[in-house]
């Protein structure tokens, strides 16, 4: 058992955001461990606010005329306005939490308290000593079983409690049966759920005409102690053991018998012995987890990982980096497997009824950094809810392409939501929500996100399944582009650099374009002419060549006299220097469209613009710049941002926006937010290997805290596979392997040659 496989505490956790957490993609669990009276917080992927209507804007894009003219004539305020009232639409719905399974007991006096996640095994175990002996507690949540699993061990006859709770309207039902006893907790998700920052009367509404979907948790207990109900609280006298375990349902796009389905699930896990559940779970998480390892040179210590972190200034402790590189493997089995929903901003834990930013999918960053590290670390099936989610949203899209925009294709903007919702948000917002609410570059990223599947995978069939979806979203941007009078170029107007302002007439947000739209508009355009070809599209309406014809009359990015990347096409005087959000180098990364061998003075430019932002910024921002550290080769300042983003945040509720991780290695955006953990592993492996510029670079920008190490399982685009082995910043040795082809590309200390592979 490495070190760096294991989270520990010698401490319950006091806040949620301290819990370790579990999860089989489905199923989230946060245990506080505490001893005497805990709380076990629990997630359910599907469950979701509302019911799936839409939201669109039903203004057809008769207004788009009116907004880019006086966008044209400088009236930015006239065209915020109409764009408000003529775009964007309703709000995203909520990610809930599901349920709270409330456990005390008689203990009085530990010693020796530990708390551990096993993230190798993904098991979190809780132990302490008392007089008569070593207590244990263990769970995981099964993916083969589909249950959450807790099992404990007394050396002394205990008395426990439980009971459940939620948030949600429900009811509980509970039963007896021999030495088992059932908690059923059911109810409805609200069909309204507004995000935390609308300020109304009533945030939360169960509309009994359109009720919410259907939930059910089915609780079961198995004890060889004495078993009583009182109310809705189950005590159990004299145990020395009890195995608990849950599954769950929601009626999200199916109309089965949740109780049916959830009590099948249990009963199965209980029918096995426990050691035969736990072997198959461990089995299971292990052939993921181990695809991928990597070890960095460090001293080797015991301390528990949160006084690590704490000291972290002042240990700079490379064991830390791995376990942060581990962590973004784990999280990833953990919330996103096959047939489960996508991550989301906080994985699939969350404890509140109103969470922040309702716990949904951002896409005009967050959704897709999720995502960043899972192909690199050969997780590929752990990509597929990403996909998912992007068909559910292009279905939506094509309607909000109508009737937002009166245009064919499909589109989507910063927000999504476990339906799949694709209108821009922030008609009725009491601030400038265009500022965030219209992004019209979301859906030519998410496109990113195939295309990078089949560029890993080498999966035709897959690109050939999924090619509609990026050639319906240029049809899109073809009917939007338009005709800039003063360039002659085409622009995507009315566009807006997401969450950024600027100083013209006073602050604003809308422009004729973004160096972010421009970009991946331009990046999709190449891209559908790049699969048109693998797949020998038949291009019977002539839709290809008009793409191919269009690409060179996109305005291009521009570069300012200062030196730096041109955020907007005009020169608008940026509001705040160092914004969290570094939108306008999509082309560095996490796009190929900039390199070092192709558009170098954008590179340049792009290097000037980041060192002017400064790496401090919230926990995404800070993995964002990790990233594009490294793809300039800055591996000094690539090293600068890890250590930034490990530095240690108490979880006391004080806001403050300087990122940094949580004692549970929790993403500390603040709040919490799991994208910062996925940024930050992506960018330690661009650190270490890159893949996108036509060779496989082996340790581009390897800082000198690295002395050595070695990484193994890595995967670069072409579905190769890489280890490397390195010492005293030098390259020792490497392995490339790939199941079918013979020879690859590599650069290896400075020096690009073709190579025989096995």
């Amino acid at each position: 058992m490495r070190y760096e496989d294991i989270l520990k505490s010698n401490t319950p956790a006091k806040e949620w955001v301290e819990c370790y957490p579990l999860g089989n993609g489905n199923i989230g669990v946060m245990d506080y461990g505490d001893i005497s009276s805990s709380i076990i917080s629990l997630n359910d992927d599907r469950l979701w606010s509302g019911t799936g209507k839409s939201k669109n804007n039903q203004s057809g894009g008769k207004f788009l005329d009116e907004i880019r003219k006086s966008i044209t004539d400088g009236e930015l305020s006239d065209a915020e306005s109409l764009t408000k009232e003529h775009i964007l639409g309703g709000w995203s719905e909520s990610f809930l939490p599901l349920a709270d399974i409330i456990t005390t007991s008689n203990i009085t006096s530990t010693q020796g308290y530990n708390r551990t996640l096993n993230m190798a095994r993904g098991i979190h175990t809780v132990s302490f000593n008392s007089s008569k002996g070593e207590y244990i507690n263990e769970s995981f949540v099964s993916a083969p079983a589909g249950c959450y699993v807790s099992s404990t061990k007394c050396p002394t006859p205990t008395t426990y409690t439980f009971t459940m709770e939620s948030q949600l309207n429900n009811s509980l039902a509970i039963s007896i049966t021999g030495d088992m006893v059932e908690m059923i907790m059911s109810g409805t998700a609200p069909t309204v759920n507004l995000p935390i920052y609308r300020k109304v009367a009533v945030p939360t509404d169960y509309i009994q005409e359109d009720p919410g979907k259907e939930w059910l948790a089915n609780c079961s207990i198995v004890s060889d102690g004495d078993i009583s109900i009182l109310g809705n609280v189950v005590t159990i006298k004299n145990c020395t053991s009890y195995q608990l375990v849950m599954s769950s349902d929601v009626k999200f796009r199916t109309t089965k018998d949740l109780q049916a389905t959830a009590a099948r699930k249990v009963n199965a896990v209980l029918a096995k012995q426990y050691s035969k559940v736990l072997e198959r779970h461990t089995e299971d998480h292990a052939a993921l987890y181990n695809r991928c390892f990597l070890e960095i040179g460090g001293e080797e210590t015991n301390l528990p990982t949160g006084e690590l972190l704490k000291n972290n200034k002042k240990l700079k402790n490379n064991k830390l980096i791995t376990i942060l590189f581990n962590y973004g493997k784990y999280l990833t089995i953990a919330s996103s497997r096959p047939d489960t929903q996508a991550a989301n901003l906080q994985g699939i834990w969350n404890e509140r009824l109103r969470a922040p930013w309702s716990s949904n999918y951002t896409i005009n960053i967050n959704t897709q950094m999720n995502y960043w590290p899972t192909l690199l670390v050969g997780l590929n099936e752990c990509h597929l809810p990403m996909i998912d989610l992007i068909k559910k949203i292009y279905k939506n899209g094509k309607k909000t392409a109508k009737e937002t925009y009166g245009m064919s294709g499909w589109t989507c903007s910063h927000n999504s939501d476990g339906w799949g919702m694709s209108n821009p948000v922030g008609h009725n917002s009491e601030d400038n929500s265009v500022t965030y609410g219209l992004f019209i570059g979301s859906a030519g990223w998410l496109c990113r996100h195939i295309y990078e599947h089949f560029l890993f995978t080498d999966d035709v069939a897959f690109l050939s399944d999924n090619f509609n979806i990026l050639l319906d979203a240029a049809k899109f941007y073809l009917d939007y582009l338009s005709k800039d009078s003063e360039s002659g170029k085409l622009v995507c107007s009315p566009s807006a650099s997401p969450e950024n302002i600027f100083i013209k007439k006073g602050v604003h947000c809308i422009t004729k374009t973004s160096a972010m739209d421009i970009t991946i508009i331009k990046e999709l355009f190449e891209n559908v002419v790049k699969c048109s070809e693998i797949l020998n599209f038949n291009d019977t309406d002539g839709i290809i060549d008009i793409i191919e014809n269009t690409i060179p009359e996109l305005i291009p990015v521009g570069i300012g006299r200062n030196g730096r990347v041109m955020e907007w096409a005009e020169k608008h005087h940026e509001s705040d220097s160092h914004h969290r959000h570094i939108s306008h180098l999509y082309g560095c990364y996490p796009s190929d469209q900039w390199t070092d061998t192709k558009n170098t003075d954008l590179m340049k430019a792009s290097a000037k613009s980041l060192n002017r932002r400064g790496i401090n910024g919230t926990g995404w921002s800070i993995a964002w710049k990790i990233n594009v550290f490294a793809r300039l080769h800055d591996g000094k300042n690539a090293y600068k941002s890890l250590m930034k983003q490990l530095h240690y945040v108490k979880a006391d509720g004080n806001i403050k926006m300087h990122g940094g991780t949580y004692s549970s290695m929790l993403c500390a955006h603040p709040p919490f937010q799991i994208d910062g953990n996925f940024g930050a592993c992506a960018g330690i492996v661009e650190m270490l290997m890159q893949s996108h510029n036509g060779y496989i670079e082996l340790l581009p920008a390897l800082p000198e805290e690295f002395f050595k190490g070695k990484v193994r399982g890595l995967k670069a685009r072409g579905g190769y596979s890489v280890d490397i082995e390195w010492f005293s910043g030098r390259l020792v040795s490497y392995k490339i392997t790939h199941p079918t082809k013979t020879t690859a590309i590599v650069k290896a200390n400075g020096k690009i040659e073709e190579i025989t592979i096995k």
